[in-house]
């Protein structure tokens, strides 16, 4: 899964966040790395210990314009980290395990049920309440500067 935090609708705060000085840009781009690694950080925490690929794969991806701009994204890369996020449907042992030396492993027969998987409802939630700080930390590097924002996008 390639989770992705992308903020919309803020084009105020961004443009006034361009229009600073060079040494409050850097502080502004110090919160999104910041907040996105303390993200990562959430988020492999709520893994439980059995999930290592889980943890070991989680990346944090920052991206700089000459402008002053800083992208940051939170990926999660395991191959099975939306199916951990958003759960599964019941499903069924189809005879493509993962033991290739027999057919079935014992006691597997093919269209034996496997379960579901609940969904673990994390990965989203962290990142909008590290969203919100980040916003609030960069309205007041943008306050400190003495423009203003006035959006009711910040709220969301």
């Amino acid at each position: 899964m390639n989770a992705k935090l992308e903020i919309k609708g803020l084009d105020e705060l961004r443009a006034a966040l361009k229009k600073l000085p060079a040494d409050l840009q850097r502080e502004a781009a110090v919160i999104v790395q910041a907040q996105a690694e303390q993200m990562a950080v959430e988020v492999v925490g709520q893994y439980p210990h059995v999930t290592g690929r889980l943890k070991s794969l989680m990346r944090v991806v920052i991206q700089s314009d000459v402008i002053g701009g800083v992208k940051a994204q939170v990926l999660s890369t395991a191959e099975h980290a939306w199916i951990y996020e958003h759960g599964s449907k019941p499903r069924a042992y189809t005879g493509q395990g993962r033991i290739k030396t027999r057919k079935n492993p014992p006691g597997w027969k093919v269209g034996k049920s496997t379960g579901t998987m609940p969904p673990h409802k994390m990965f989203v939630p962290i990142a909008q309440l590290r969203r919100r700080v980040m916003v609030a930390a960069l309205v007041d590097v943008v306050e400190r500067a003495g423009l203003t924002v006035t959006t009711s996008a910040i709220a969301a």
